[in-house]
């Protein structure tokens, strides 16, 4: 099984904005409270397949929509290892999209 993944987003307008590309694109996702874990602020983000990672930032790059951050979820397979106990950062706002 694949990990999955959560991309924060900067606010619930970019959140509506994606949800509404990644459906016409028809990438695989669902649109998820932001875990606790990650941020106490309300909100939204997207959960999809960690191997998707690089063509979602690619398609919400295109569409002028930054993502703030994106994380790992805890339990989520990663090289044979298994992290159960947190999100793990995968990017974060100090990274490039290209």
């Amino acid at each position: 099984m694949s990990p999955t993944c959560v991309a924060i987003l900067d606010s619930i307008h970019y959140i509506l904005k994606a949800e509404k590309i990644l459906k016409a694109k028809e990438m695989p996702h669902e649109i998820v409270p932001v875990p606790r874990e990650i941020s106490s602020d309300c909100g939204m983000a997207i959960l999809f397949d960690c191997a998707l990672l690089t063509e979602l930032r690619r398609i919400l790059s295109e569409a002028g929509i930054r993502i703030r951050g994106a994380f790992r979820s805890p339990g989520s397979a990663q090289d044979g290892e298994r992290d159960g106990s947190r999100y793990v950062p995968v990017i974060d706002r100090h990274d490039k999209l290209s």
